[in-house]
């Protein structure tokens, strides 16, 4: 976890759950799979269902909340982000500009590399 990200108790309980190392499901694999080439960066910069917060300027996630990426555009240029649970009731969600965002945390622990593994792609500079 970034120590630099400020968290209410809801928050660090629902973080800590949430990027606990676990089985990632098949189904996430076979998505992962799925996604274009074209994709493929952004998708290891940005694993599937990472948290994120902002590096400011962006409606969800607003300041002082956490988002996850649930979703990006095939070309990998915007990825749609939902608020976690902790932060609010609703499934507020938008596409936001990759550079707009910070990953502070992996969802069951999937993180760049199991995805570079998943992908097979060793080669990618990011």
């Amino acid at each position: 976890m970034d120590i630099n990200i400020q968290m209410n108790e809801e928050q660090k309980k629902w973080f800590d759950e949430f990027t606990k190392e676990d089985v990632i499901p098949k189904s996430t694999v076979e998505w992962i799979l799925s996604v274009p080439k074209s994709g493929h960066k952004r998708l290891i910069e940005f694993p599937p269902s990472c948290v994120v917060v902002s590096k400011g300027g962006t409606f969800i996630p607003g300041d002082g909340k956490l988002g996850i990426v649930i979703n990006l555009l095939d070309d990998g240029s915007e990825l749609k982000v939902v608020h976690c649970p902790a932060d609010s009731g609703l499934a507020l969600a938008a596409m936001c500009r990759p550079e707009d965002l910070r990953v502070i945390g992996y969802w069951k622990g999937l993180n760049s590399e199991k995805v570079r593994g998943i992908l097979g792609e060793h080669d990618i500079n990011i």
